[in-house]
């Protein structure tokens, strides 16, 4: 694990953290020692994990509550990880609501390009402008699941 924080560094920013994938992910890096930037748009579970890390691992967090189908949803995130110094971003969330596709609505289809598409893009992009401007190394992880695959 060493070696994993030398070339990432000692924070971590999990967009989607608070359950499933996200809470995993969240869970594993606080296990080995990094600190993590939680950002979800439920604070209550989010703040619930922030806690149980905390105790249980003894690393640092920040809860940064933000709906990423918002416009500035990206420029909220960058704020959070540059201020923390993060070097690894892990990016779990996503849109997905499994119905007919006939019957959704505009605005589940505008959740569906924000969260999936707007968001992660321009967070990749900010990211790993912030990286290489700084002359830093780091990592990105994408995540997705099977409801993607629908």
């Amino acid at each position: 694990m060493e070696l994993l924080r030398e070339r990432y560094g000692k924070w971590a920013l999990v967009a989607g953290a608070a359950e499933g994938i996200g809470e995993g992910f969240t869970t594993v890096l606080a296990a080995n020692g990094f600190n993590v930037v939680l950002v979800d748009r439920n604070a209550y579970a989010m703040h619930v994990l922030s806690v149980k890390i905390m105790e249980r691992y003894h690393v640092e967090t920040a809860e940064v509550e933000i709906d990423l189908a918002a416009t500035d949803a990206a420029d909220q995130c960058m704020r959070a990880a540059s201020s923390a110094g993060c070097r690894l971003m892990v990016y779990v969330a996503a849109y997905s609501k499994v119905s007919r596709f006939k019957g959704l609505d505009t605005p589940d289809l505008d959740a569906f390009i924000s969260v999936n598409t707007r968001t992660l893009l321009h967070l990749v992009h900010g990211f790993s402008n912030m990286l290489t401007s700084e002359g830093k190394t780091g990592g990105i992880v994408l995540v997705s699941s099977l409801a993607g695959m629908i």
